[in-house]
């Protein structure tokens, strides 16, 4: 079968389902166009597996130079370069079970625990953990799972991009090996930074960490994103905005959402002023706005922050571990000569720095925690998602204003 031929017709067809989307959808400028040029270049690069090979080789790279909390606890397959082409790509047979499996049992296990006064609900036990403090490993699994793709974003700059459950095995502990471990597969789709990119990046972080809007701005410019989305970033990669009195992962107050809400509306969003539905021309103008390495970043966070949540650790855990990774990443400067005093002070500088960063960070978190248990009322937990899924459901279910007679 020639795939790229197939390829090809696919293509010419999602054009034109664009293009028919396009027309029935004018009024909101709707477009998809960009998703299908991304999947275009993206695809066409995945149907070579030498690339393939070459990212895990690259990959393997990177868990070899990574501190032992990573390295220690992921493995990528070895690829048999003899036995591979650009149609054919041979790897080690790694053994393991689908994170899926063992999210499962972290769910069967806490619903036990929640029903444990209703015993006439009985789950049946998975054999394959028999033994096995599920919970315990999926906390662990989780703080690498962030680790590991911290450290790619925030200092390796070459990121594996489709970390979905499916591409991600678990080798549970045993006498030879006392800590869980990823492998981690398909290694098809990566995208790397550009060293200016990567740094910036790290500053962008640090700023909204801090709420700090003029950084966000500036960090912001340098990767190509203009003013009017950078501010917006913030309420998806750490669900607040420079103005929430809230701490990282915390709740925040009914007033405090009405007021993301009017942001989102502000940024064309949602339609009106945050009550109306979701704006299609305003979700493709963001996708527009932002370059596609960084929606290819915004995509992977988004899918590990998933399974962090599945793997049974918490909001506040992981943007806490992409904060620290951030500061120290924003030390690294890679491919950039330097001098012996140079490769002498700067990781004295980094662990300072970041010491400092962490340290500036905490007592932000603790008086914005303080000032939110004062209140008293933070009851309501933020995500960009979901308040874009509650305001289409609100339009849908909105009753019909009656008519006079």
């Amino acid at each position: 079968m020639d795939i790229r031929g197939v390829l090809a017709s696919d293509l010419v067809i999602a054009r034109w389902l664009d293009a028919a989307a396009a027309y029935f959808f004018k009024e909101q400028e709707f477009s998809l166009k960009w998703a299908v040029d991304e999947f275009e270049s993206n695809v066409l690069l995945e149907l070579d597996f030498r690339l393939e090979a070459d990212n895990a080789l690259r990959c393997k790279d990177f868990i070899a130079a990574a501190p032992p909390d990573i390295s220690d606890r992921l493995s990528v397959p070895d690829v048999m370069q003899e036995w591979s082409t650009d149609r054919v790509l041979t790897m080690e047979f790694a053994e393991g079970i689908p994170v899926s499996k063992l999210c499962k049992a972290i769910r069967n296990k806490l619903a036990q625990a929640t029903d444990e006064d209703e015993p006439t609900q009985v789950m049946e036990e998975d054999p394959t953990f028999a033994g096995v403090d599920v919970q315990a490993v999926g906390l662990q699994l989780a703080d690498t799972l962030v680790s590991t793709f911290g450290a790619m974003v925030f200092d390796f700059g070459f990121v594996h991009c489709d970390p979905h459950p499916g591409n991600l095995l678990v080798q549970l502990p045993d006498k030879e090996q006392p800590h869980a471990r990823f492998v981690l597969l398909d290694h098809g789709l990566y995208r790397t930074l550009s060293e200016p990119v990567r740094l910036a990046n790290c500053g962008f972080w640090k700023s909204m960490a801090l709420q700090d809007e003029e950084g966000i701005r500036a960090f912001g410019r340098t990767m190509g994103i203009d003013e009017k989305t950078s501010v917006v970033l913030p309420l998806y990669f750490v669900s607040r905005s420079c103005r929430t009195r809230a701490g990282l992962g915390q709740p925040i107050t009914d007033e405090e959402k009405a007021e993301l809400k009017r942001e989102l509306a502000e940024a064309g969003l949602l339609q009106g002023n945050g009550a109306g539905g979701v704006s299609l021309k305003g979700m493709g103008a963001l996708a527009d706005r932002v370059p596609g390495d960084m929606m290819y970043i915004m995509r992977t966070m988004h899918l590990v922050g998933d399974l962090h949540r599945q793997l049974g650790s918490s909001k506040n855990r992981r943007f806490w571990t992409y904060m620290r990774q951030a500061a120290r990443g924003h030390w690294i400067h890679r491919g950039r000569k330097t001098s012996f005093l140079d490769r002498f002070l700067r990781p004295l500088g980094s662990r300072f720095g970041t010491w400092w960063f962490q340290w500036h960070l905490w007592l932000r978190e603790a008086f914005l925690t303080c000032l939110s248990q004062w209140r008293g009322s933070s009851t309501t937990h933020f995500s960009l998602a979901g308040t874009l899924g509650e305001s289409r459901e609100e339009v849908t279910h909105r009753s019909p204003t009656p008519q006079p007679a």
